[in-house]
């Protein structure tokens, strides 16, 4: 019955019980999610049966005594109300989540991906692990002139640079059902200082950024951000040059890499430095009015020999 459940039903006496559909805010129900594991292992594990109900008795689920039944898919929780018992009764759907990770993985089978990596990037299953996977990997240096690898070769050559690491960042996002988005961050040309590449991702309404930086600067931002503006101007007071002038100056909108699939992006060994080419040719927003770029106040000191600091050592 739980696998073929579209409308989200509950078996309260064994009678279906059509549940509510409401948004609501995760510190609600943190009390209760221990307690649910156990239903969630067996429900993956299909050895539930569909008549079994997970008790908990005289608990309630604050001033409207609701028993929750916590589905952790699309942000959203499903509640039902039971005023006379008092009993939280929990039935999570895991195995939704479940169908939807299997339909995403045989989605990416279509690009080519080998075993190895699928199992990577089921381990990358959030932000914040990606960053950290990306910290280790040695940076990119470049030596032998412009390179831009697929996620195949990052993996594989164990080295990043910025728009390396975005790419890479995308991939695996898109494997876990989001869109692979990279925003370029574009700087002066006179004096000159490199563009910035990053990944945007959203959670809980707001835009953070994974980073691949050899720098302590411009690197990884939390999902606090409202809007993409605000997330590219959280770059702007450490992107400067040696001498303190600040270069940021434009970003670009939110680009999508399917848009190159016919690359083969994702898992080609040819450079793809077409993509960033494109990048810089693609719309962006200025951030500056001329006579606030005239008013700009240079780094301090302080802020300079920071940013000079270094994660890897050119050889």
């Amino acid at each position: 019955m739980f696998s073929k459940c579209r409308n989200y039903l509950v078996l309260l006496k064994k009678k279906p019980v059509v549940v509510k559909k409401t948004k609501v805010c995760e510190a609600h129900i943190v009390h209760f999610m221990a307690h649910a594991t156990a239903v969630m292992v067996a429900l993956v594990h299909n050895t539930m049966n569909q008549n079994v109900l997970f008790r908990l008795n005289k608990v309630s689920a604050g001033k409207s005594n609701h028993a929750c039944l916590v589905a952790k898919c699309e942000q959203q929780v499903f509640l039902f109300y039971n005023p006379s018992s008092y009993i939280v009764h929990w039935v999570a759907l895991k195995i939704r989540q479940k169908r939807i990770l299997c339909y995403y993985t045989a989605k990416m089978k279509k690009y080519g991906y080998t075993k190895g990596e699928m199992r990577l990037f089921r381990r990358l299953n959030t932000p914040a692990k990606i960053q950290d996977w990306l910290d280790k990997l040695q940076f990119n240096f470049e030596k032998d002139g412009d390179t831009c690898m697929s996620p195949r070769e990052v993996i594989k050559n164990k080295k990043a640079q910025c728009i390396e690491g975005a790419i890479f960042a995308a991939a695996v996002l898109e494997f876990h059902g989001g869109k692979p988005l990279v925003m370029d961050l574009r700087s002066v040309k006179k004096p000159y200082d490199d563009d910035h590449v990053v990944t945007i991702f959203k959670q809980f309404g707001c835009y953070g950024a994974i980073s691949k930086t050899n720098h302590a600067v411009l690197r990884y931002r939390e999902p606090i951000y409202k809007t993409v503006r605000e997330l590219a101007l959280s770059y702007f007071h450490e992107y400067f040059l040696n001498n303190g002038q600040k270069t940021l100056r434009e970003y670009s909108e939110p680009f999508d890499l399917n848009y190159f699939n016919k690359l083969n992006w994702r898992t080609t060994d040819k450079p793809l430095l077409e993509i960033s080419f494109y990048l810089d040719k693609i719309k962006h927003h200025k951030i500056l009015l001329p006579k606030q770029v005239k008013n700009l106040r240079k780094a301090d000191k302080i802020e300079i020999d920071a940013g000079k600091l270094t994660e890897y050592e050119k050889n």
